[in-house]
Protein backbone atom coordinates (compact mmCIF):
# COMPACT_ATOMS: atom_id res chain seq x y z
CA UNK A 1 0.00 0.00 0.00
CA UNK A 2 2.71 1.93 0.81
CA UNK A 3 4.70 1.53 -2.44
CA UNK A 4 1.56 2.13 -4.34
CA UNK A 5 1.55 5.53 -2.44
CA UNK A 6 4.46 6.76 -3.66
CA UNK A 7 4.13 5.98 -6.98
CA UNK A 8 0.65 7.45 -7.53
CA UNK A 9 2.53 10.69 -5.67
CA UNK A 10 5.30 10.77 -8.01
CA UNK A 11 2.70 10.30 -11.11
CA UNK A 12 0.56 13.72 -9.71
CA UNK A 13 4.07 15.21 -9.54
CA UNK A 14 5.49 14.45 -12.97
CA UNK A 15 1.28 15.36 -14.19
CA UNK A 16 1.99 18.80 -12.66
CA UNK A 17 5.48 18.85 -14.46
CA UNK A 18 3.55 17.64 -17.62
CA UNK A 19 1.08 20.48 -17.29
CA UNK A 20 3.73 23.34 -16.56
CA UNK A 21 5.91 22.50 -19.74
CA UNK A 22 2.73 22.48 -22.43
CA UNK A 23 1.23 25.10 -20.81
CA UNK A 24 4.40 27.20 -21.80
CA UNK A 25 5.00 26.15 -25.20
CA UNK A 26 1.11 26.45 -25.87
CA UNK A 27 1.57 30.24 -24.48
CA UNK A 28 4.35 30.67 -26.77
CA UNK A 29 2.77 29.15 -29.79
CA UNK A 30 5.33 30.22 -31.80
CA UNK A 31 8.00 28.92 -30.32
CA UNK A 32 10.10 25.59 -31.95
CA UNK A 33 12.44 23.53 -30.43
CA UNK A 34 15.35 25.27 -31.63
CA UNK A 35 13.99 28.17 -29.75
CA UNK A 36 12.98 26.63 -26.79
CA UNK A 37 16.39 24.75 -26.44
CA UNK A 38 17.79 28.72 -26.31
CA UNK A 39 15.70 29.97 -23.40
CA UNK A 40 16.00 27.14 -21.31
CA UNK A 41 20.06 27.12 -22.22
CA UNK A 42 20.00 30.97 -21.39
CA UNK A 43 17.89 30.17 -18.27
CA UNK A 44 20.30 27.01 -16.96
CA UNK A 45 23.29 29.38 -17.24
CA UNK A 46 21.77 32.23 -15.52
CA UNK A 47 20.90 29.81 -12.62
CA UNK A 48 23.85 27.81 -12.39
CA UNK A 49 26.10 31.03 -11.71
CA UNK A 50 23.57 32.76 -9.31
CA UNK A 51 24.30 29.34 -7.26
CA UNK A 52 27.71 29.62 -7.87
CA UNK A 53 28.04 25.97 -9.29
CA UNK A 54 30.06 24.76 -11.39
CA UNK A 55 29.32 22.69 -14.66
CA UNK A 56 30.97 19.60 -13.01
CA UNK A 57 29.36 20.73 -9.94
CA UNK A 58 25.82 21.13 -11.27
CA UNK A 59 26.51 17.32 -13.22
CA UNK A 60 27.14 14.94 -9.84
CA UNK A 61 24.24 16.95 -8.16
CA UNK A 62 21.89 15.02 -11.02
CA UNK A 63 24.52 12.22 -11.53
CA UNK A 64 25.09 13.36 -15.22
CA UNK A 65 28.67 14.17 -16.66
CA UNK A 66 29.95 18.00 -17.27
CA UNK A 67 29.62 17.55 -21.30
CA UNK A 68 25.72 16.80 -20.85
CA UNK A 69 25.56 20.26 -18.79
CA UNK A 70 27.54 22.07 -21.84
CA UNK A 71 25.54 20.68 -24.08
CA UNK A 72 22.66 21.93 -22.54
CA UNK A 73 23.98 25.63 -21.94
CA UNK A 74 25.04 25.69 -25.51
CA UNK A 75 21.19 24.56 -26.55
CA UNK A 76 22.60 21.50 -28.43
CA UNK A 77 20.21 19.16 -26.57
CA UNK A 78 17.41 19.82 -24.33
CA UNK A 79 17.27 18.36 -20.71
CA UNK A 80 14.08 15.44 -20.80
CA UNK A 81 11.25 16.38 -17.74
CA UNK A 82 12.74 14.83 -14.94
CA UNK A 83 15.75 16.54 -15.81
CA UNK A 84 13.87 19.71 -15.56
CA UNK A 85 12.35 19.37 -12.64
CA UNK A 86 15.66 18.41 -10.46
CA UNK A 87 17.04 21.63 -11.93
CA UNK A 88 14.18 23.53 -10.80
CA UNK A 89 14.73 21.58 -6.98
CA UNK A 90 18.43 22.57 -7.23
CA UNK A 91 17.98 26.04 -7.72
CA UNK A 92 14.50 26.56 -5.61
CA UNK A 93 12.75 28.26 -8.74
CA UNK A 94 9.54 26.99 -10.42
CA UNK A 95 10.04 24.57 -13.02
CA UNK A 96 8.18 27.26 -15.41
CA UNK A 97 11.12 30.00 -14.48
CA UNK A 98 13.62 27.55 -16.63
CA UNK A 99 11.15 27.53 -19.91
CA UNK A 100 10.29 31.20 -19.69
CA UNK A 101 11.84 33.56 -22.00
CA UNK A 102 11.62 36.43 -19.79
CA UNK A 103 12.09 35.37 -16.16
CA UNK A 104 11.30 37.47 -13.48
CA UNK A 105 14.25 39.20 -12.67
CA UNK A 106 13.91 39.13 -8.93
CA UNK A 107 13.54 35.27 -7.97
CA UNK A 108 15.09 34.18 -4.99
CA UNK A 109 17.77 31.76 -6.51
CA UNK A 110 20.43 32.42 -4.14
CA UNK A 111 17.67 30.54 -1.29
CA UNK A 112 19.06 27.11 -1.61
CA UNK A 113 22.35 28.63 -1.10
CA UNK A 114 21.30 30.08 2.04
CA UNK A 115 19.58 26.76 3.63
CA UNK A 116 22.79 25.22 2.41
CA UNK A 117 25.08 27.31 4.83
CA UNK A 118 21.86 27.56 7.26
CA UNK A 119 21.61 23.93 8.40
CA UNK A 120 25.04 22.93 9.11
CA UNK A 121 25.43 25.68 11.21
CA UNK A 122 21.78 24.99 12.91
CA UNK A 123 22.94 21.83 13.30
CA UNK A 124 26.30 22.42 14.94
CA UNK A 125 24.67 24.67 17.30
CA UNK A 126 22.44 22.10 18.40
CA UNK A 127 25.47 20.12 19.08
CA UNK A 128 27.22 22.63 21.32
CA UNK A 129 23.57 23.26 22.85
CA UNK A 130 23.63 19.39 24.04
CA UNK A 131 27.49 19.15 24.69
CA UNK A 132 26.91 22.53 27.21
CA UNK A 133 23.43 20.47 28.90
CA UNK A 134 26.02 17.69 29.49
CA UNK A 135 28.73 19.38 30.80
CA UNK A 136 26.40 21.39 33.28
CA UNK A 137 25.18 17.74 34.16
CA UNK A 138 28.56 16.03 34.44
CA UNK A 139 29.49 19.28 36.66
CA UNK A 140 26.83 18.56 38.89
CA UNK A 141 27.26 15.16 39.40
CA UNK A 142 30.93 15.14 40.33
CA UNK A 143 33.79 17.67 40.19
CA UNK A 144 36.44 14.86 39.59
CA UNK A 145 34.95 14.35 36.04
CA UNK A 146 36.44 16.40 33.14
CA UNK A 147 33.41 18.01 32.39
CA UNK A 148 35.09 20.10 29.67
CA UNK A 149 35.61 17.10 27.30
CA UNK A 150 31.89 17.80 26.12
CA UNK A 151 32.86 20.28 24.32
CA UNK A 152 36.29 18.72 23.07
CA UNK A 153 34.13 15.82 21.82
CA UNK A 154 31.82 18.33 20.34
CA UNK A 155 34.26 19.88 17.97
CA UNK A 156 34.89 16.35 15.51
CA UNK A 157 31.15 16.01 16.17
CA UNK A 158 30.57 19.36 14.15
CA UNK A 159 32.79 18.26 11.73
CA UNK A 160 31.06 15.33 11.33
CA UNK A 161 27.92 16.87 11.06
CA UNK A 162 29.70 19.12 7.72
CA UNK A 163 30.83 15.68 6.46
CA UNK A 164 27.19 14.58 6.10
CA UNK A 165 25.95 17.74 4.86
CA UNK A 166 28.85 17.75 2.23
CA UNK A 167 27.89 14.34 0.78
CA UNK A 168 24.81 15.74 0.59
CA UNK A 169 25.55 18.15 -1.55
CA UNK A 170 28.20 16.60 -3.61
CA UNK A 171 30.65 19.41 -2.69
CA UNK A 172 34.01 17.54 -3.28
CA UNK A 173 36.77 20.09 -1.63
CA UNK A 174 34.48 20.54 1.57
CA UNK A 175 33.75 16.73 1.54
CA UNK A 176 37.50 16.36 2.01
CA UNK A 177 38.02 19.02 4.19
CA UNK A 178 35.08 18.32 7.01
CA UNK A 179 36.51 14.64 7.14
CA UNK A 180 39.98 15.08 7.32
CA UNK A 181 38.84 18.03 10.26
CA UNK A 182 36.83 15.04 12.03
CA UNK A 183 39.72 12.69 12.20
CA UNK A 184 42.09 15.14 13.27
CA UNK A 185 39.84 16.57 16.06
CA UNK A 186 38.92 13.08 17.10
CA UNK A 187 42.19 12.36 17.21
CA UNK A 188 43.16 15.66 19.73
CA UNK A 189 39.99 14.79 21.76
CA UNK A 190 41.21 11.26 22.16
CA UNK A 191 45.23 12.72 22.81
CA UNK A 192 43.39 14.94 25.72
CA UNK A 193 41.42 12.18 27.23
CA UNK A 194 43.91 9.75 28.18
CA UNK A 195 47.26 9.86 29.67
CA UNK A 196 49.30 6.60 28.90
CA UNK A 197 52.51 6.84 28.28
CA UNK A 198 53.64 7.60 24.62
CA UNK A 199 50.17 9.04 23.51
CA UNK A 200 51.86 10.28 20.48
CA UNK A 201 51.05 7.52 18.42
CA UNK A 202 47.24 8.25 18.56
CA UNK A 203 48.56 10.83 15.49
CA UNK A 204 50.59 8.07 14.04
CA UNK A 205 47.99 6.30 13.65
CA UNK A 206 45.61 9.04 12.11
CA UNK A 207 48.48 9.20 9.37
CA UNK A 208 47.75 6.10 7.41
CA UNK A 209 43.90 6.37 8.40
CA UNK A 210 43.79 9.89 6.54
CA UNK A 211 46.02 8.43 3.68
CA UNK A 212 43.29 5.34 3.15
CA UNK A 213 40.47 7.49 3.85
CA UNK A 214 41.36 10.52 1.16
CA UNK A 215 42.41 7.51 -1.75
CA UNK A 216 38.71 5.52 -0.82
CA UNK A 217 36.74 8.71 -1.44
CA UNK A 218 38.45 9.65 -4.53
CA UNK A 219 38.53 5.98 -5.57
CA UNK A 220 34.43 6.26 -5.06
CA UNK A 221 33.93 9.48 -7.00
CA UNK A 222 36.03 8.25 -9.65
CA UNK A 223 33.53 4.91 -10.03
CA UNK A 224 30.72 7.55 -9.59
CA UNK A 225 31.88 9.59 -12.43
CA UNK A 226 32.70 6.56 -14.45
CA UNK A 227 28.98 5.33 -13.97
CA UNK A 228 27.37 8.17 -14.87
CA UNK A 229 29.68 8.30 -18.12
CA UNK A 230 28.32 4.85 -19.16
CA UNK A 231 24.82 5.61 -18.48
CA UNK A 232 24.97 8.81 -20.68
Amino acid sequence: MMTETKVELKKSTLLKIELALLSQICYNKNMDELKLRAIVAQNIVKCRRLANLTQLQLAEQLNYTDKAISKWERAEALPDLYTLYALAEIFSVPLIYLLSESPEKKIHIGLSIEKRVLLPIVAVCAIFVIAALGFGLLTMLSESINAYLVFLYALPASALVVFIFSQIWGKFLSVLTSLTAFLWLFALALYLTFSFPDRYIIFIIAIPIQLFLFSLYLLLQLAKRNKSKSIK
